[in-house]
């Protein structure tokens, strides 16, 4: 009868004791730590915050360790900023809260770096030697290609060809466009005089590593610039005819250059070219040039060009 004190004792000792640890680990799920942005770039200020609506986390005492060092230790320190690194590194963050009804909470969080650029190739034409870019024409198609830069967990870069990607049209998801693998993009112009904005979303399979990158197009309208074509030198780009000429010889041969058409050439046989001179229509035997010979009579003409895509409505 006696040994019954003792038993007794450790019950109570349990009694007292269980209901605290379940109300320790009650916290763990009840706080949450997110970094902004989502999807960080190499060398970019991140903010990681803590949140709670189960405890107050005003009033505990919180600990930043940013791999492996203690960087900041406060009551109420619910934010903290720090910078990622380079491509292939991984920062680990960790937190301790020790909240104000005295549980212990650890929250563990990797942010590895990652990057996207978006590389615009507009299907529209430029003269040879040209050294701009060529434009988005109006209807006309630009295609983007997304060149990524993700890491895996050992550093070593993830081939384009092994990411899912999220393809994103004015803020509209292109299903279709989207997927594994889908590292391009087509977008067609409009009339509409208003920006394209597309954006990309690449990660990995589990998600752990994802980047982000935009880039908004505006259509431009197509432009004709008229050159000499020399018996001898061909098209001579490097002088423009504007407004008036002169002829020096007897005859000259005009070649114009369809800027921004959405063509392989000058000469493609998806540009309707309409001569006419003094308001009157002319044939040109090759179409996209026309030869212009000295009158016997002193006098001037004027000679325009009227320049379509067939598919134009």
């Amino acid at each position: 009868m006696r040994a019954s004190p003792p038993l007794l004792i450790i019950s109570i000792f349990f009694l007292l004791f269980l209901p605290l640890s379940l109300f320790s680990q009650s916290f763990v799920g009840s706080i949450s730590l997110t970094v902004t942005p989502e999807a960080s770039r190499a060398f970019e200020e991140v903010s990681a915050g803590l949140v709670s609506y189960s405890t107050d986390l005003n009033r505990a005492d919180i600990t930043w360790i940013l791999d492996g060092k203690q960087q900041k230790r406060e009551v109420g320190a619910t934010r903290f900023q720090f910078r990622a690194g380079k491509i292939g590194s991984t920062s680990k963050l960790r937190v301790v809260i020790r909240t104000i009804e005295g549980a212990v909470v650890e929250k563990l969080l990797s942010v590895r770096p990652a990057d996207v650029d978006l590389i615009v190739e507009a299907n529209s034409y430029v003269p040879p030697f040209y050294k701009g870019k060529a434009l988005f024409p109006y209807l006309g198609l630009a295609t983007i290609v997304a060149m990524p830069s993700l890491s895996d967990s050992k550093g070593a870069p993830i081939p384009a060809k092994n990411l899912v990607y999220k393809w994103k049209k004015n803020d509209k998801v292109e299903t279709i466009a989207s997927g594994f693998g889908k590292s391009t993009f087509v977008v067609k112009g409009t009339y509409i005089l208003k920006p394209i904005t597309i954006e990309v979303e690449v990660g990995t399979l589990d998600e752990s590593v994802k980047a982000k990158g935009k880039v908004t197009l505006t259509a431009q309208a197509p432009t004709i610039v008229f050159y000499e074509k020399h018996p001898l030198y061909g098209v001579i780009y490097e002088k423009a005819l504007v407004n008036q000429i002169t002829l020096g010889g007897d005859e000259i041969t005009l070649a114009p250059s369809p800027y921004y058409f959405s063509a392989q050439s000058a000469g493609d046989l998806a540009l309707n070219y309409s001569w006419f001179m003094n308001n009157k229509t002319v044939e040109a035997p090759n179409r996209s040039t026309i030869t212009l010979r000295k009158p016997s009579i002193a006098g001037s003409s004027q000679v325009s060009l009227r320049l379509n895509h067939i598919s134009d409505t």
